[in-house]
């Protein structure tokens, strides 16, 4: 397995969420996530001085998101992970962001390609943890593999649950299950 080490210097502090690596002789991208959301800091009241992060597997997932439709409905913040349990075992995403875009807005889908995961088989249950406390309120959340037996499984939010770290707008963490 592939991994990268990471050691705090005198002054640098902060979240790394994910890393993509390549070179001239390996030019395809590996990528390694920060699953436990572990803060980098040269003061260790404030989080570690190191970080491992390693390559989980060579699946490809891809998480679609659907909002809902209200006003509220949208977040710039949700700050939202996943981790997908199957029959062959769990595996945990970093954030969903697409750089760049403007994720969650009501009403509309995003599609989050996470690269170098295991493949757990069928995906039978997803959490998703909100980090963020800008409420967020979604229809259904897809997930499918690149693995050809693993086809788009749908996840709906049947009782409306919104998500926040704030829980007066909501929950942090919900499981949603199907066979």
């Amino acid at each position: 397995d592939w991994c990268d080490y990471w050691t705090s210097g005198k002054t640098m502090g902060g979240l790394v969420d994910w890393i993509s690596v390549s070179s001239d002789t390996n030019p395809v991208a590996r990528y390694v996530y920060n699953t436990e959301s572990v803060w980098m800091s040269s003061d260790l009241s404030e989080g570690s001085d190191n970080l491992e992060l390693c390559v989980q597997g060579e699946e490809t997932y891809y998480i679609v998101t659907e909002s809902g439709n209200s006003a509220n409905a949208q977040s710039d913040g949700i700050h939202l992970k996943v981790e997908m349990s199957g029959a062959e075992g769990t595996t945990k995403t970093g954030f969903l962001d697409n750089d760049g875009w403007n994720d969650f807005e009501a009403g509309k889908h995003d599609v989050f390609v996470i690269y170098n995961l295991p493949d757990i088989g069928k995906v039978k249950c997803i959490t998703l943890t909100a980090q963020g406390d800008d409420m967020w309120s979604f229809f259904f959340v897809t997930v499918h593999s690149t693995t050809l037996y693993n086809t788009a499984r749908y996840f709906y939010n049947a009782d409306q649950v919104n998500l926040s770290s704030d829980e007066t707008e909501g929950v942090s963490k919900l499981k949603i299950c199907r066979n």
